[in-house]
């Protein structure tokens, strides 16, 4: 049996198949750099021992990509796309554990507690967006204003990262 991805609109107005192609092919072009950025992410942080996505916005990234890409996607492009991200979170996360402990010898608290601190931060991620998406009267409302918030958590956070630790590590001009 085939699942067919079609958002509340798209089960309105019934467009042809052509549409929902083009419609896919928008959402995986737009997908396909934020992957290679992933990976740059995880070889950055291997290069450097070091991690480059911040705290906060790795668990709001994980918790957008687990929603709108495993549980309630709007289309398949959603889930080929988000699902990689997802699975490229693996690494990230694996060299944040990794490396992250020594960036944080200043608050032993967050450096001996970073596995605990990002279960919990994902799960209150989880909950937020679940909560956002609830709360949005347009089911295409959702992923869109809750990517903004992620994408605005991420360039934020990696310039706040840059200027707390005076240095470039987990960080390149690739991902940038």
């Amino acid at each position: 049996m085939v699942r067919v991805y079609l958002s509340p609109v798209d089960k309105v107005n019934k467009p042809s198949l052509r549409y929902l192609q083009v419609q896919d092919f928008f959402v995986l072009g737009s997908g396909i750099p934020w992957t290679f950025a992933y990976i740059l992410y995880a070889r950055q942080a291997n290069i450097d021992k070091s991690y480059g996505m911040p705290l906060i916005p790795l668990c709001a990234n994980i918790a957008w990509e687990f929603i709108y890409g495993v549980i309630h996607p709007n289309s398949l492009g959603q889930v080929i796309s988000f699902v990689p991200w997802l699975i490229a979170d693996v690494p990230i996360v694996y060299w944040t554990l990794k490396h992250g402990p020594s960036k944080w010898e200043q608050a032993p608290l967050v450096a001996d507690n970073l596995g605990l601190i990002l279960a919990v931060g994902i799960a209150m991620m989880l909950a937020m967006h679940l909560a956002f998406r609830r709360s949005c009267k347009n089911i295409e409302d959702g992923p869109f204003w809750s990517a903004w918030v992620c994408q605005l958590l991420i360039s934020c956070g990696s310039v706040m990262h840059l200027m707390c630790r005076n240095e470039t590590s987990g960080h390149s001009w690739g991902i940038w």
